[in-house]
């Protein structure tokens, strides 16, 4: 369990990081892209902790180092929607994946990833409905077109993109999972005093990068 622990812990801070470079990017350059990319990120980090750990905890350990490093946000000035909305969707995201694997069992073609991203939009459509009125009204329930395009356009999109990847992957082996978890399991058995210090320094580097981009 410590093996899957470290694993989670370093998935969890390259999430983290990429949520924050690539956030960073993003606005920069005044892209507005959350839509299309947040959620397949997030996807793909948790079915890689999930493929690397076959762990649902360790799936939850790695969705809660990513929404501690978002909520760091806190500490510099911002509408702080902008960082709890997406803190909670991280964990709603990783939720909703463990609540339907354990359905389906680990079959991820394009009706089951649309069930997930259903489920997922449900769960977090719930928890803005539990926000006060005035950030409520900001939300994708504001108005019919924001829900419309919160629960369909943008979940059709998503799951096409994901399944894409997962098919590109796994057909040309660009990223292979099976060989990623050999490696990481060699280094786990033989470097067991490395691998924990390499868990706590990529947290370490994680919160590091999420505060020199703001």
């Amino acid at each position: 369990m410590s093996k899957n622990i470290y694993k989670a812990l370093i998935i969890g801070s390259l999430w983290g990081i990429i949520e924050a470079t690539l956030g960073y990017v993003t606005h920069m350059i005044g892209l507005s892209i959350g839509w299309l990319i947040w959620y397949p990120i997030a996807f793909i980090f948790i079915y890689k902790s999930y493929s690397l750990t076959n762990s649902y905890p360790s799936v939850m350990i790695t969705a809660f180092v990513a929404s501690s490093l978002k909520l760091l946000n806190l500490f510099f000035p911002g509408r702080i929607d902008y960082v709890i909305n997406p803190a909670v969707a991280i964990i709603l995201e990783a939720v909703s994946f463990i609540l339907v694997s354990k359905r389906v069992g680990n079959k991820y073609d394009i009706f089951n990833l649309a069930f997930i991203g259903f489920t997922y939009r449900i769960l977090y459509l719930a928890y803005v409905r539990l926000l006060p009125e005035n950030l409520m009204l900001l939300s994708q329930v504001a108005d019919i077109t924001k829900f419309a395009k919160f629960m369909f356009s943008e979940t059709v999109i998503n799951v096409l993109l994901i399944y894409s990847f997962l098919f590109v992957t796994s057909k040309y082996k660009i990223v292979s999972f099976a060989r990623v978890k050999d490696k990481i399991r060699a280094i786990t058995n033989r470097r067991k005093l490395l691998v924990p210090l390499f868990s706590v320094s990529s947290v370490v580097f994680a919160i590091a990068v999420t505060i020199l981009v703001r």
